[in-house]
């Protein structure tokens, strides 16, 4: 969580990316994604967030668990949205679609866009 929120905060701050990347390709009208692309995009994430329902087998070792394992849950899932969010952003700062189109290691190259070629490898 700390690396990542370094890359986040770092990339905004320090980075050299481009703002104008970022609303042109969540508010322009060039930017559009077949279902198709969308489905396999999901079997990443589906990864990325195949452990959420862990804490529920600590139930017992909870104190009132009825009331404070979902609201780990909530909190937590919430949390991983919005880290996952900004780790996007940043990505869409760094990298153009195109720069990202067929890339497996975005954030390398992300990285390597905002700080230099030292940092990313």
């Amino acid at each position: 969580i700390v690396f990542i929120l370094i890359l986040i905060i770092g990339g905004f701050t320090f980075g050299n990316g481009d703002f104008s990347r970022v609303t042109t390709t969540l508010l322009g009208d060039d930017f559009s994604i077949s279902w198709t692309h969308f489905a396999i995009s999901l079997i990443f994430i589906s990864f990325a967030y195949s452990g959420w329902n862990a804490a529920s087998y600590l139930g017992a070792e909870i104190k009132n668990p009825q009331k404070n394992l979902p609201l780990a849950l909530l909190i937590g899932t919430i949390f991983v949205i919005i880290l996952y969010m900004l780790l996007n952003f940043v990505y869409i700062y760094a990298l153009s679609i195109d720069e990202m189109t067929g890339v497996l290691q975005v954030a390398t190259q992300a990285s390597n866009a905002l700080f230099g070629n030292k940092i990313g490898s």
